[in-house]
């Protein structure tokens, strides 16, 4: 049998158009693609302004190492340590004051010490009572204290963690990469335009032309003839 050929009129075309968008907003410092080019996947189209960004990159590194720093302080619960030395020194005193007091007392009884120094020795006894009364609270409030502020603290830290993540993203995406291989057309935002990711304008297109598709038309006669 031989071979038929027929020839129709016909209109090639890639079935997948990809727009290639911003994901973060600026203004474009650099173009760099020829229209007509073929580009490959990963490959750099445009850069923003990359300032603002480098900016929050280092605003968000300085708040972390701030945090961070914070949150070590607070785990060495430098506060308690002195609290709790404070509490140790009221109840030294405390007990000074109570064997004092055991020494005049039967002294006093025996007419062998004077009443008042036993008065004083009394007020000390009280004093130095109070005085690690209160220390033990101070001590039960900096360890509550202390906790919430290791808690608090750790939350800031890790929350300021995923703003730096996010500021370095940010970062990333000022370099508009080709998302992609393919054939890329002409830029639809010129340099110094701006770059905005609701836009409902792309930046560009890429068509992949592997495959590629050839559409044409055949009437319904030579389609049964054909067959």
């Amino acid at each position: 049998n031989a071979d038929i050929y027929t020839e129709y009129p016909a209109q090639t075309y890639a079935r997948d158009m990809v727009d290639v968008r911003g994901r973060v907003e600026g203004y474009i410092e650099k173009w760099l693609f020829r229209p007509g080019q073929q580009v490959q996947a990963g490959q750099p189209l445009y850069v923003l302004d990359l300032r603002p960004f480098e900016a929050q990159v280092q605003q968000a590194q300085g708040n972390l190492k701030q945090s961070e720093a914070d949150l070590d302080f607070a785990r060495r619960q430098v506060s308690l340590r002195q609290a709790e030395a404070n509490l140790a020194a009221a109840q030294s005193n405390l007990v000074k004051a109570q064997q004092d007091y055991d020494r005049l007392k039967p002294l006093v009884e025996q007419d062998a010490a004077a009443k008042q120094d036993l008065d004083a020795a009394v007020a000390s006894l009280r004093s130095a009572e109070a005085s690690v009364r209160a220390n033990q609270a101070t001590v039960e409030q900096t360890r509550l204290t202390t906790e919430t502020q290791v808690q608090s603290t750790g939350g800031k830290v890790n929350a300021q963690r995923g703003a730096l993540e996010t500021a370095q993203l940010n970062l990333q995406y000022g370099t508009i990469r080709a998302p992609i291989s393919g054939l890329i057309g002409d830029t639809l935002v010129p340099v110094g335009g701006l770059v905005t990711p609701g836009a409902a304008q792309p930046l560009t297109t890429i068509v992949p032309l592997d495959p590629i598709w050839v559409r044409f038309k055949v009437s319904e006669a030579q389609f049964l003839a054909l067959k």
